[in-house]
């Protein structure tokens, strides 16, 4: 047995009412009770049907704005009642008729947890919520009527807190640096929103522990950048004394005068050193490329120095 039929077995005048609401209600309509899923016409017929039958009274507000730039004193007008309620809407449908100018705009769950909902997604609420704004502007003239409910029925009334303003980010570290409490911290931040002229959203203790935590684990970026550059430096020095050292082994090989041999068994050839005698200080040396003894690959043969050729010319 569920629920709704157990309620009209323990209170018959509740089920009769019920029953009463949903012969009158055909699936076709746009509002939708987020309780028993009732189809209802309109919003109002909403707000009557949450009062009857699931004994939720929401109250309805009425707001007048006449001035010149009309569309400019409504922006700010709402946002100030989204800042003072944490409020989020999504627009309905809007119509323009005889130059009255009409927008109906519809609860969006934001910030908000959905336990009572029937269902889990975290998107618009629309038809399944009492809170709404519908906005009413003659063209002809700068009067603008609000009409508008702040009572949500349908999932949980108490809003979560927005997301903190980065600006207070890294400040809340620099604070407790200074010995300063996570409780005193808050309370003090809390303080001089009270009396600022464009409020940040609220502050809580777990707010400043989250924040501590994640300051902790993330380095800034500061440091994060010379940790780098730091790295970069290291390996560039790695790598240029790698460099010298092979240059210097390099360097230390023996110079000698080279003989070109072919090894008859493979194509590849390699150099085999034939040790050249220092120059003699009396002449240059001179050196012959002839072919080899045994006709294959070429040799390098010490001639005489000119000195001891004209020696024997003498």
């Amino acid at each position: 047995m569920n629920s709704q039929l157990q309620q009209m077995v323990e209170n018959p005048v509740h089920g009769a009412r019920i029953e009463e609401h949903r012969r009158s209600a055909t699936e076709n309509l746009p509002e939708s009770c987020p309780a028993c899923d009732m189809r209802l016409k309109t919003v109002t017929d909403l707000l009557m049907h949450v009062k009857e039958v699931h004994k939720f009274d929401a109250v309805v507000k009425e707001e007048v704005l006449l001035c010149l730039g009309i569309a400019a004193v409504f922006k700010c007008w709402k946002e100030a009642v989204d800042k003072k309620y944490n409020a989020c809407w999504i627009r309905r449908h809007e119509r323009i008729d005889q130059l009255v100018f009409y927008r109906h705009l519809g609860c969006y769950r934001h910030w908000m947890t959905g336990e009572h909902t029937t269902s889990p997604s975290s998107g618009a609420v629309e038809n399944t919520c009492t809170a709404f704004m519908n906005v009413k502007r003659q063209m002809t003239s700068d009067v603008t009527n609000v009409e508008y409910c702040l009572d949500h029925f349908g999932h949980d009334q108490e809003p979560r807190q927005p997301p903190l303003f980065e600006s207070g980010k890294p400040e809340i570290p620099d604070v407790l640096e200074q010995s300063v409490s996570v409780v005193e911290t808050a309370r003090a931040r809390r303080k001089r929103n009270s009396g600022a002229l464009v409020p940040e959203p609220p502050i809580t203790v777990e707010d400043v522990k989250r924040i501590v935590v994640k300051a902790e684990a993330e380095p800034p970026i500061s440091e994060a950048k010379e940790s780098t550059s730091r790295d970069v430096r290291a390996r560039t020095r790695s790598h240029r004394t790698e460099s010298s050292v092979a240059e210097a082994t390099i360097k230390e090989e023996p110079t000698s005068a080279m003989t070109w041999l072919a090894e008859p068994s493979s194509t590849r050839k390699e150099l085999s050193p034939v040790e050249a005698k220092p120059p003699s200080d009396d002449g240059v040396r001179v050196f012959t490329l002839t072919a080899a003894p045994d006709g294959k690959g070429f040799a390098l043969v010490d001639q005489p120095t000119c000195t001891d050729e004209a020696q024997q010319v003498l």
